[in-house]
């Protein structure tokens, strides 16, 4: 018998753990407050990457995120060819919206779940 295939439109949660890490390599908080990133090998790429996003301004998410959400060597598949890269950046814009939306964008997906 063969086992279901999963379909990944149905994962909430995990796309929403890879938005929230991607806010967290910013360093700021919920509050706009700054803080130390605990150590990773590849935060220094990582945060050059992300050094153009600023909570609360629009910027290309696609383009910021892309080449992070590609890199197997991080998640062990592309994200978007796995279907989760456009739900990770939709997330993404959310946390950085503006104080508050760590709160906000968590607070709204629970209760939806």
């Amino acid at each position: 018998m063969a086992s279901p295939v999963l379909d990944v439109k149905s994962l909430k949660f995990i796309p929403m753990v890879q938005a929230g890490w991607c806010r967290y390599l910013l360093g700021v908080d919920d509050q706009g407050n700054s803080f130390t990133v605990s150590p990773d090998p590849m935060y220094e790429s990582l945060a050059k990457q992300l050094a153009g996003v600023k909570v609360g301004e629009t910027c290309d998410i696609h383009e910021v995120l892309s080449p992070i959400l590609k890199d197997a060597k991080i998640f062990g598949v592309d994200l978007y060819e796995a279907g989760l890269g456009e739900y990770v950046e939709k997330v993404f814009a959310q946390l950085i919206a503006g104080k508050g939306a760590v709160r906000a964008t968590l607070k709204r997906y629970l209760a939806e779940a």
